[in-house]
């Protein structure tokens, strides 16, 4: 990241842009890293979040509660947090030195899925580990990922005008805690990010929301802790207090937050073991070969919760806004207002393409825009399926 903000800075001394912002909202990085988000987007051109997010969608196969990787609640949140500050995500899988160059697919799904979200995605060219040697991107043999990569870029220059001059009109909101969140990390961080993967799992639309001005064309809002005063929020405007939902009561604290002596006693072993894990070389290896070191930092968080927690938390909503979307495996939905018209950006977590069908409520129409089909078909009526691959674009006026 240091060598992208010297690389930034030879284009432009005036640019600033973070090499800090890591894992800036999927951790309480206000707490361990001193860093808030809102006030470095104040002196930054550019704030860029570097984390584990590459999509990757696990249906739960293996016994283990589903897992959907994804960048969309990082974007979200940062989104909320830093206003108009352009935003891009580094996405890894597991890390440098355990990633090895990634499929095409993957690498569409995560440019897609930034720009749905109103951001870009930081392509790597190195860092790569293939065979056991580091290896780049440009090396011959990654042609299908380096094409792959250069016809949805190009596709998406050709579409700049979609991206310019819009509104998130997504009509559930997520209002963040605030402080609160990294203050109560334990208790709230599970509430927040399981109600957003709930409602990014079952295709809904949703924004996070961090103040009254935010709130004025949602539907429902989602809160966490504290229920806002009502002068807070519009009036008639519903909340649901998500830790008050049947399987969404908070964790009690455990048993090292409640014995300051051995918590102390169990942080200098746990720093100690991250230290020595850059230190010597033998540990290092020892480490990577148990595969100890995603415990220091990958998240849990991208794991579903428990389906009748996530049942209560979708039949809580009542009634589910427009458009709806329903697929197979989890397709992230994204909806926009430009002038009088509409955008839903659809984006397929899944291993393949699938069918998805997309209700609006009452007749549209407008056109199908994708980098992996024929141009500008033709929308009609109110509703549609699609044989979507990686992304598409509903462009519509109803």
């Amino acid at each position: 990241m240091a060598m992208l903000a010297d690389y930034a800075r030879s284009l432009d001394p005036e640019v600033v842009i973070s090499a800090n912002d890591f894992d800036a909202v999927m951790r309480p990085s206000y707490l361990i890293y001193g860093i808030d988000l809102a006030s470095l987007a104040g002196v930054q051109d550019v704030v860029m979040i570097e984390d584990y997010g590459l999509p990757r969608w696990g249906d739960g196969a293996d016994g283990r509660a589903p897992v959907l990787v994804n960048n969309a609640l990082t974007l979200r949140t940062a989104r909320a947090l830093i206003g108009d500050t352009p935003l891009s995500t580094d996405p890894y899988d597991q890390g440098i030195g355990f990633d090895g160059v990634y499929s095409p697919r993957r690498f569409r799904q995560g440019i897609a899925e930034a720009a749905a979200c109103g951001a870009t995605m930081v392509v790597k060219g190195t860092e790569y580990v293939e065979d056991g040697e580091f290896t780049l991107l440009t090396a011959e043999r990654f042609g299908p990922q380096r094409k792959a990569i250069g016809n949805l870029h190009r596709w998406l220059a050709g579409q700049a005008g979609l991206y310019q001059e819009r509104e998130n009109a997504a009509r559930v909101g997520l209002l963040h805690p605030g402080d609160a969140l990294w203050q109560a990390w334990g208790q709230l961080a599970p509430l927040y990010f399981g109600a957003g993967q709930t409602l990014l799992a079952a295709g809904i639309p949703w924004r996070v929301v961090v103040g009254k001005p935010h709130m004025a064309d949602l539907d429902l809002l989602l809160c966490f802790g504290a229920i806002p005063d009502e002068g807070a929020v519009p009036p008639g405007l519903r909340v649901v207090p998500v830790q008050e939902l049947p399987g969404w009561a908070p964790r009690p604290l455990s048993f090292l937050a409640r014995h300051r002596g051995l918590r102390s006693v169990v942080s200098r072993l746990v720093g100690w073991l991250f230290q020595s894990y850059f230190r010597w070389r033998w540990w290092r290896q020892l480490v990577d070969r148990l595969g100890l070191q995603h415990f220091f930092w990958q998240t849990p968080f991208f794991r579903l919760p428990p389906v009748p927690a996530r049942e209560a938390l979708l039949e809580a909503l009542g009634e589910r806004p427009y458009p709806r979307v329903m697929a197979g495996a989890p397709v992230l939905a994204e909806v926009w207002r430009k002038g009088k018209g509409w955008q839903l950006h659809l984006v397929n977590y899944g291993a393949g393409p699938q069918p998805v069908t997309v209700e609006f409520g009452q007749p549209v129409r407008g056109t199908i825009l994708s980098p992996d089909g024929p141009a500008g078909v033709v929308l009609e009526g109110q509703s549609v399926e699609i044989g979507l691959d990686v992304y598409a674009v509903l462009d519509y006026r109803e």
